[in-house]
């Protein structure tokens, strides 16, 4: 019986400890994350489709199909990166 009560209450420790780790990212930072991200994602689409418009012009189509398909799927590397930095504690 006490045993059960020892650990219930251990229980109950680990989870509000747990819930100020993952509430203790700023909204600053979040804020800065949000704001770089979606700027990012906006010129990197604008810089894949003026060199995929200037490389690929007059080029068979399966060529370009890989190529926005590569470019397509390279932002997702740097986006993890700034949602991870954005999430990180201090």
């Amino acid at each position: 019986m006490h045993f059960e009560l020892w650990l219930a209450r251990k229980r109950k420790a680990l989870r509000k400890e747990a819930f100020k780790e993952n509430s203790m990212v700023s909204p600053f930072r979040r804020f800065i994350g949000m704001v770089f991200l979606v700027t990012f994602v906006l010129v990197y689409i604008f810089l894949a489709m003026v060199i995929g418009d200037i490389t690929m012009a007059g080029k068979h189509w399966s060529i370009k199909l890989i190529f926005f398909a590569i470019a397509g799927l390279i932002w997702v590397v740097p986006a993890g990166l700034i949602i991870s930095w954005t999430y990180k504690k201090r």
